[in-house]
């Protein structure tokens, strides 16, 4: 019979980001390669695949993504390499 520490250790593991898995080499959830991992921390992931630039966060932060989208539409890679 499970202890209540391990019954919390594995709710707490099952509601981690799929995310927080997330290598350069790797594949994201739609089975992608990920080319190169910019950030990744409890909230977002940020991440380069077939040189584009993808980005998941948690569902609350999601309202205040403006600022974000504007971002990283400044740093997207183009498909010829330029921004």
């Amino acid at each position: 019979m499970p202890t209540e520490a391990e019954e919390s250790a594995k709710a707490s593991k099952s509601s981690e980001p799929i995310w927080q898995s997330y290598r350069t080499g790797g594949t994201d959830k739609a089975g992608r390669e990920i080319e190169k991992l910019y950030a990744l921390n409890d909230a977002y992931v940020i991440y380069l695949s077939d040189c584009e630039l993808f980005y998941e966060t948690i569902p609350g932060l999601v309202k205040d993504l403006g600022p974000t989208n504007a971002a990283l539409a400044r740093i997207k890679p183009t498909a010829s390499g330029q921004s």
